[in-house]
């Protein structure tokens, strides 16, 4: 019944899991005390956390029935970051010319091959914050990378570029020559 609102995103969801539906507190997937948000569209929830679905929001199934909290409830646990106001593609976004950090047996270990010892210089690769000759790591194709390169390892495979000329700026419109 609630409108949507700019405080609220749905988040990546995964049912937590119960055998035998539904589960008490503590049992199967189910929160002891209970979810985490008493409502999977807040902007409060984390990885790991979890929240109550109320009437499919989100996407849910409304008929999931797993955890029994006085009445029985669909609780579901976040997968993945939900969306931030950090997050969203805007201007302060833009796409450098990259091109992958070289690694002959992939996936290279950090300071083999082309891959930083230390890790990428930035997380994301439409970061504002690059410069010529800087790592970043894509994530998920964005700006044209190959999503599954794969060709540096830091604790989980990485897709990691580096930036071969300045990204565009707006003190740089195209000339007319």
């Amino acid at each position: 019944e609630d409108p949507p609102s700019d405080d609220r995103v749905c988040p990546n969801l995964e049912p937590v899991e119960c055998d035998e539906k539904p589960c008490g507190p503590g049992t199967g997937g189910c929160p002891a005390d209970g979810p985490d948000e008493d409502d999977c569209a807040s902007k409060k929830l984390e990885v790991g956390m979890t929240c109550r679905a109320k009437d499919g929001q989100c996407d849910t199934d409304p008929d999931l029935d797993n955890c029994m909290y006085g009445k029985v409830r669909d609780v579901y646990r976040v997968v993945e970051d939900p969306p931030t106001d950090e997050d969203p593609p805007s201007d302060d976004r833009v796409c450098p010319n990259l091109e992958p950090v070289e690694c002959d047996e992939k996936p290279c270990g950090p300071g083999t091959g082309g891959c930083p010892a230390d890790g990428p210089d930035e997380d994301d690769c439409a970061s504002k914050k690059l410069e010529v000759g800087m790592t970043c790591r894509a994530k998920d194709g964005q700006c044209d990378t190959d999503p599954d390169l794969d060709n540096c390892m830091y604790g989980k495979v990485r897709d990691v570029y580096r930036v071969v000329e300045d990204p565009p700026t707006d003190e740089d419109p195209p000339s007319d020559d």
